[in-house]
Formats: structure tokens, C-alpha cells, sequence
């Protein structure tokens, strides 16, 4: 059976840390541990933690609490993987949820310069076909068709002992 990570998709990981962290630092400890080759689920959160959804709407982008990004799922720690190896990663399986989002915002996010108000493209899922489609006030005929791109998968360095080798904090409060 596969190790994994699992989340609450009605909590925020403000309100499950021991899922995972919002900012690589080599002091964040590992949250489990898997051998070379074994495999791995994990469960991941949207890029601003539960701050849109189905029915969010272009006014409520402008009131998201901006101090909140990118809750990443992890760290898992491989046994044996030393500063500078070369980590080869497979996805089995990619599931989406059945909602998806992508939003711009006036000096904020993805491309911030380009936008001077806000957008919003939602995508969900057809019930029937499963296939995703999209709506949204400024790109309604858009069809995402069949994708989904996980954002970040990294490594870090630790000692051989799991510790982290710098002492530097994340800043207080984050």
C-alpha cells in the first residue's frame, strides 16, 4: 500500500500543518519518509488555499487575503537521496477536483504588469463526460480541454540525519 499525504479539503493548511508548509526552507522538516521507487499519493491544495471558488466572483478577487500563497503538500523525504542526486519522479495518476481556477489580478500573480483589472476563468468538470470545461466572465468560449499541470516539485537539502543544514527561520507570522 502507497504512502500518503492526505488533506481536508474544507480546511485550510493554516488549519492542517502537519500536511505541509507555503515556502521552500531547508528547516521545514519532512512530513513522511519514502524508499527509492516506492510509491507515493498526495493530495495538494489550490494556489491560495480555499480563497475562490464556484461561486467567487471577479469583486471577491479584489478582497483575497494576498499574504496567502501556494500551500505546497510535503516535504517527503526519499531515504538515501544526498544534496545534488538526481531525483526521477513518475506520476501514475494525476485526479483533478471537480473545480478548477485561474485568475488575474492587477500587480499580483501570474503576469501582473498585463492585467489592469481583475479576471477570472473557472474550469469544472462535465458530470457526464468527465471532461473539464471552463466559464468565465472575460474568457467564456475557452475550452481547457484535457489537462492539468502541477505547479512546483522540487527538493531541498538535507544532512544524512534528516536535519536541515542552515539555521535560518522562515519570518514570523508567515
Amino acid at each position: 500500500m502507497a504512502k500518503n499525504i492526505s488533506i481536508d479539503r474544507t480546511k485550510r493548511l493554516r488549519e492542517e500543518p502537519h500536511t505541509g508548509h507555503n515556502r521552500w526552507h531547508p528547516d521545514i522538516p519532512p512530513v513522511i519518509e519514502v524508499a527509492p521507487g516506492e510509491e507515493v499519493t498526495l493530495e495538494t491544495r489550490d494556489a491560495v488555499d480555499l480563497q475562490i471558488g464556484p461561486r467567487t466572483t471577479v469583486k471577491d478577487l479584489e478582497k483575497m487575503e494576498r499574504t496567502v500563497a501556494h500551500p505546497l503538500t510535503g516535504p517527503v523525504y526519499v531515504k538515501g537521496a544526498k544534496p545534488g542526486d538526481l531525483l526521477e519522479i513518475e506520476y501514475l495518476d494525476i485526479v483533478p477536483e471537480r473545480y478548477g481556477w485561474t485568475r488575474f489580478s492587477p500587480g499580483f500573480g501570474f503576469l501582473p504588469d498585463l492585467f489592469d483589472r481583475y479576471m477570472q476563468l473557472r474550469q469544472q468538470n462535465n458530470p457526464t463526460t468527465g471532461a473539464p470545461y471552463t466559464a468565465g466572465e472575460a474568457l467564456q468560449a475557452l475550452n481547457c480541454g484535457q489537462w492539468c499541470a502541477p505547479a512546483a516539485i522540487t527538493t531541498y537539502p538535507f544532512d544524512t540525519d534528516r536535519t536541515a543544514r542552515s539555521a535560518a527561520q522562515p519570518p514570523a507570522g508567515s
